[in-house]
């Protein structure tokens, strides 16, 4: 599982608030790909999948808040993939 913020470009780079948020998560940063990843496996695969849904949807609005950016358009936090 992958996240990547912009290009991975030090100007992407999420806030420390974020980064925690990710890490406490289970993600690290890989620098090669310039993503924050998550390992899968195939045991518990789909509930991986449901986590990374709702970090993703969480984070979001982490960004959207510090950036001070509300549409108020909003993904239900129960959306499988």
């Amino acid at each position: 599982m992958a996240l990547k913020f912009g290009d991975g470009d030090p100007e992407d780079k999420p806030s420390t608030a974020v980064r925690d948020k990710l890490k406490d998560a289970g993600y690290h940063w890989n620098p090669t790909r310039k993503i924050w990843a998550h390992r899968i496996h195939d045991d518990s695969a789909r509930q991986t999948r449901i986590d990374a849904e709702r970090l993703f949807q969480e984070v979001r609005q982490m960004i959207r808040h510090e950036k001070s950016v509300e549409t108020g358009v909003e993904i239900g936090p129960d959306v499988p993939f």
